[in-house]
């Protein structure tokens, strides 16, 4: 994000591009892992809570598949040969997802969602190919000719006009991220734990959103079985 907003202020497209790409893929990578992680720890925040207390009986067990599938993803997923998943029998949380793959969540399984489509357009620049020129230069055509003619304003024009084409998907990576982190952030600090308390995430707020509707009343459900 710091790239970002660098290079708007110093009108470099090509730097806004490649940190806008990467933004996009940290905020899909962000949100396939984290989403579903706050789900989880409300499911069991009963039996998490005597875990952190320490009155847990000594003989008493329980499993979190759903979580632990998401983290050894996170941590050790890569890509494999089709031979290689055939010969080791590897499990499907330790494949990498491809990148359409990621970026297809932030569009909510939408095929060729807004995002999708301005992760597209970024990839013209960053792999280098017409656009990565173009956008500098305006073009005449006549008599069978092509004239180029280079523009010391193409950046800021380049810039502004993708701000205004991709403003709804840029904002939408953005709160998808942010939101995912910070609500898994808000549902640690439900438990009664000091050290997994963000004292900064209690300033936001997502009692108007279903899904942090759901969180709670999971933990409001855990706790009336005591």
């Amino acid at each position: 994000m710091d790239g970002i907003s660098v290079s708007i202020t110093q009108s470099n497209m090509l730097l806004f591009t490649s940190a806008l790409r990467g933004f996009i893929e940290a905020s899909a990578d962000s949100m396939t892992t984290l989403q579903y992680v706050p789900f989880s720890l409300a499911e069991h925040f009963g039996r998490i809570q005597l875990a952190l207390q320490g009155i847990m009986s000594g003989n008493e067990i329980f499993v979190m598949p759903e979580l632990e599938e998401i983290l050894i993803h996170f941590a050790f997923a890569k890509g494999f040969s089709k031979e290689e998943r055939m010969e080791q029998q590897i499990e499907r949380s330790h494949y990498a997802k491809t990148n359409t793959e990621y970026i297809k969540a932030l569009d909510r399984n939408i095929a060729n969602g807004p995002v999708y489509k301005l992760y597209s357009f970024l990839c013209q620049f960053t792999h280098p190919a017409a656009s990565t020129i173009f956008y500098s230069m305006d073009q005449e055509y006549a008599d069978l000719e092509s004239q180029f003619r280079y523009v010391s304003d193409g950046d800021d024009k380049a810039i502004v006009t993708t701000l205004h084409q991709f403003g709804e998907a840029i904002n939408k990576a953005c709160e998808y991220s942010f939101n995912a982190s910070f609500m898994l952030l808000k549902t640690l600090n439900e438990f009664d734990h000091r050290e997994t308390f963000t004292p900064f995430a209690e300033g936001f707020t997502f009692e108007d959103t279903t899904a942090w509707f759901k969180i709670k009343k999971k933990i409001k459900d855990q706790l009336n079985k005591k």
